[in-house]
């Protein structure tokens, strides 16, 4: 059995300001985050201990309980910080016990779902009318509000770059001590995504970097200009012709590339339309799939869109119904007046380079003979451009609110999305994904 400093021993940085820093930008808390970057030079200048309690109040104080960011959210950050080398000591033992100084509610999610830990000893958040007060439940200083004293341990190692006496009451039960310094911690390398215990294949957030204290200054900066900047590149969309709104969009760091097998690719059914079917990434994968094929007459197939979406998309939509038959009706009837119809059988986004249950790919050979697979890659630099416990009809104002933007565009003539991707096929679906992140169904 191995009991584990999880900021000293797992994560390759053991400063925590980040985590913090990017619940108080994802809850939309812009009084937070102002306090956390003033507060931040006292936070490094003291111990570590009050810097967490410091930071705790800040971030948490005012906020309802009932916190999902830990295991929606954070997940995905605190895996892009683990350490391959300290990955590899922890893997080795029969039984992992993590220690944090972070509240439970913040790290137990990412420990025991994604790196087995099966036993995580942290303070939880004290809650006073269905609201956090700002404080932690136990005295960390002791050693004894961290719980080991419950914890059927035996024979157990301690790993760890600490040696503070408030871990004294965790050091004297363990019969081997190995302390990590932090010069060694400086060569780790990121553990990579195909050595993980576990795939992270859903998470959420709006936040696409790491909330370090001058990248968030910046975006601080930056936000009233993307505001514009998204403004700006919704009014190109929808007013400028299709060949001088590409150029346009490329100078404000919007960047696609595109694949063709073919570059003219015959329709063997005249008269009628083809349908594109894609990988899901976000809102706008029929817009860009419109603009690989110069705007000729395509439709986006959707079933669950915001009116707002609907109002700035440049491409009409053709909304389905969940009922087979009058969703067959209505896709028919686009495709035999000749509109293409792009449709992400998917049913929702996914992040990660994974490919999710095509909810009714059975219906495609009935509609028609011409289906054509569409492969989309997408990299964002700021902002993520969609969101399952979030307001989605900003789905399609954050993705343009980043300062840059990269689509891949593949138009394949036979073969698998997810072979051409590099992408893994799972059995999830969009109800899936929602109870994982949001803890609802999606519907």
């Amino acid at each position: 059995m191995v009991v584990f400093d999880v900021e000293g021993t797992l994560l390759r940085s053991t400063n925590t300001f980040h985590y913090f820093m990017l619940v108080a930008l994802e809850g939309g808390a812009l009084l937070r985050v102002l306090l956390l970057l003033l507060l931040y030079p006292l936070i490094c200048f003291v111990n570590e201990e009050v810097g967490v309690r410091v930071m705790v109040m800040v971030t948490f104080f005012g906020m309802r309980s009932g916190f999902r960011f830990g295991r929606s959210v954070l997940p995905k950050h605190f895996l892009d910080d683990v350490g391959l080398e300290g990955f590899e000591v922890l893997r080795e033992a029969k039984g992992r016990v993590g220690v944090s100084r972070l509240p439970e509610e913040m790290v137990e999610g990412f420990l025991r779902e994604y790196m087995e830990v099966e036993v995580v000893v942290c303070r939880k958040l004290k809650v006073v009318g269905g609201f956090y007060v700002g404080l932690m439940e136990g005295d960390h200083e002791s050693g004894r509000g961290l719980g080991l004293s419950g914890v059927g341990l035996g024979d157990v190692a301690w790993v760890g770059s600490s040696n503070k006496a408030a871990l004294h009451h965790v050091f004297t039960q363990c019969k081997e001590i190995h302390m990590l310094s932090k010069s060694e911690k400086k060569t780790w390398r990121p553990l990579p995504r195909e050595s993980r215990p576990k795939p992270l294949i859903f998470h959420d957030g709006r936040i696409a970097f790491k909330a370090d204290p001058l990248p968030t200054l910046a975006i601080l900066i930056w936000l009233p200009f993307s505001l514009l900047l998204s403004l700006f590149r919704i009014i190109v969309a929808l007013f400028v012709p299709h060949n001088l709104s590409i150029p346009i969009f490329a100078f404000t760091g919007m960047k696609w590339r595109l694949k063709k097998p073919n570059q003219n690719q015959p329709n063997d059914l005249k008269g009628q339309g083809q349908l594109y079917v894609c990988n899901h990434r976000t809102l706008l994968d029929p817009v860009y799939v419109s603009a690989s094929l110069n705007g000729g007459g395509v439709r986006a197939v959707v079933f669950s869109v915001s009116r707002f979406s609907e109002l700035i998309s440049p491409i009409k939509t053709v909304m389905l119904t969940r009922d087979r038959e009058e969703d067959r009706r209505r896709m028919e009837s686009g495709l035999r007046r000749g509109h293409g119809l792009v449709v992400c059988p998917e049913g929702t986004t996914c992040r990660e380079p994974f490919l999710l249950r095509y909810w009714f790919s059975p219906l495609f050979a009935e509609l028609t003979e011409e289906v054509v697979p569409v492969a989309i890659e997408v990299h964002v630099s700021t902002f993520y451009g969609t969101t399952a416990g979030g307001f989605k009809s900003l789905d399609p104002v954050f993705m343009l609110m980043n300062p840059f933007t990269s689509y891949k565009i593949e138009f394949l003539e036979k073969g698998v999305i997810g072979r051409a991707l590099g992408f893994e096929c799972t059995s999830l679906t969009r109800k899936d994904k929602y109870m994982i992140l949001a803890g609802k169904s999606g519907k």
